[in-house]
């Protein structure tokens, strides 16, 4: 399960110095977000200004693009077109995903492309 080691951790950290301050609640969340981003085909993320925007591969030709995973962001991207924005430039590929706020809500929104349903080609 992923980020099942960071529980460990704040249990820890909370039998150290007592509850465990929001910030550094989020600061867990961290590693479990990069994994789940890495899952997708993201090769970097950036959550600023309520946003979150994944950035992909730069090789257009990368079988990636061809990927269950890709497939997963495209069908995401699709079932919330208000929400998202594919985009290209300078040869990076990147999607924004609009009113992600923190990262409990970026965690929550790439576990929900992962749980998606593969389609059958």
């Amino acid at each position: 399960e992923i980020g099942s080691g960071l529980v460990g951790s704040e249990m820890c950290i909370r039998d150290s110095f007592g509850p465990v301050p929001p910030e550094t609640e989020e600061l867990l969340r961290i590693v479990p977000l990069r994994r789940l981003a890495a899952r997708l085909g993201a090769e970097k993320i950036f959550l600023k200004g309520g946003r979150m925007t994944l950035f992909f591969v730069s090789n257009p030709d990368s079988p990636f693009y061809q990927s269950q995973a890709f497939g997963k962001v495209i069908d995401y991207m699709m079932k919330y077109t208000r929400r998202c924005d594919l985009r290209e430039q300078n040869g990076r590929r990147s999607m924004l995903i609009k009113n992600v706020t923190n990262v409990e809500t970026a965690v929550s929104v790439l576990q929900e492309i992962v749980a998606l349903p593969v389609k059958e080609e």
